[in-house]
């Protein structure tokens, strides 16, 4: 059950970042409209991309390699996941290193946006249970 939780929870943060992004570069000039069918599909690949990467979370729950082997092997999931919806996307150009640089850089700003508040819950789940523990 855990495994459809964070599947579940990747989708809703998929779907937030997507969201932030679009307003983000709609507020920086860029006043390109969407149709309805592009609004669709950013919608599927950031329920999609979240999905991935919401599995890929699992990997976290492994007692098999250290803790460092597997947030690098799942943040490299999270590039290539990102890269791949990105081109179904049209995120980045291919044929433009800039592109696909500052692709990569915003990758790693909500990537460690992300960390840094999924850390600070656990850490307050964690502050609450000893709590309990304390009160016991």
């Amino acid at each position: 059950m855990k495994w459809f939780q964070n599947i579940i929870i990747g989708c809703l943060i998929g779907l937030s970042v997507s969201y932030v992004v679009v307003t983000i570069s709609t507020l920086l000039g860029d006043s390109r409209v969407l149709t309805g069918e592009e609004l669709l599909e950013e919608l599927i690949l950031a329920i999609m991309l979240g999905a991935v990467i919401g599995a890929a979370t699992m990997l976290f729950n492994s007692d098999r390699w250290s803790f460092r082997f597997i947030l690098i092997l799942h943040f490299l999931i999270v590039v290539a996941s990102v890269y791949i919806a990105g081109a179904f996307g049209g995120w980045y150009d291919m044929n433009n290193f800039i592109s696909i640089i500052a692709l990569f850089c915003e990758v790693v700003f909500i990537y460690i946006l992300v960390w840094g508040i999924m850390l600070l819950l656990e850490k307050r789940e964690v502050e609450n249970i000893n709590r309990l523990i304390k009160k016991k």
